[in-house]
């Protein structure tokens, strides 16, 4: 099927699509789908600690705060601005400027970078891949310190007809619940 979809397409006869022609698809033959905007890159410098979630940034459904070490994640920033694409054109600008902010983080300033609107768009999705990678520090609220790891867990996993449901739930080393969400998805089977 892939290859069907790839010569409609007009891609040659090679295994997988690159970025680029991701890119090119969807500016040629899809415009529409592109959600024009205009990204505006900070003006502060990076700090060591980038706040990827917490209840400062507005979420109802953590307590604790997951910080990201700057320099720990340079590689995958720079991979990923390289390997994904994004039809948001200022999530797409965040995510290629991202590499070059974080290049030029101090790793001496210990207060914390709050990311915009369109770069939390770019890191949040990943913040388990952190957690597990080691590259993470949480407070915890209820300890009132920073611990260097997270345990995290899914549960009341249930699937009913087309609708699939789960809890997770992040804890401090010490138990205290610092993440709570109920999760749905709704699957389009034909």
């Amino acid at each position: 099927m892939l290859e069907a979809l790839r010569n409609f397409l007009g891609f040659k006869s090679r295994p997988g699509i690159s970025v680029g022609e991701v890119k090119d698809l969807f500016n040629t033959k899809f415009p529409g789908a592109i959600r024009p905007g205009v990204y505006e890159p900070p003006k502060l410098r990076c700090s060591r600690w980038i706040l990827v979630r917490g209840p400062a940034l507005g979420s109802k459904h953590h307590r604790g705060t997951l910080l990201v070490e700057a320099k720990s994640i340079e590689d995958w920033a720079d991979g990923h601005a390289k390997g994904v694409w994004s039809t948001v054109q200022a999530e797409q600008s965040a995510r290629e400027f991202l590499p070059t902010w974080i290049q030029g983080s101090d790793p001496n300033d210990e207060s914390v970078s709050i990311p915009d609107h369109d770069m939390l768009e770019v890191l949040q999705p990943y913040d388990q891949d952190f957690i597990v990678k080691g590259r993470i520090r949480l407070w915890c609220p209820d300890c009132a310190c920073l611990h260097e790891s997270v345990n995290c867990d899914t549960h009341d996993n249930e699937r009913k007809g087309k609708t699939s449901t789960w809890v997770s739930e992040w804890r401090c080393p010490e138990g205290h619940v610092v993440h709570l969400e109920d999760n749905e998805i709704r699957w389009i089977v034909r």
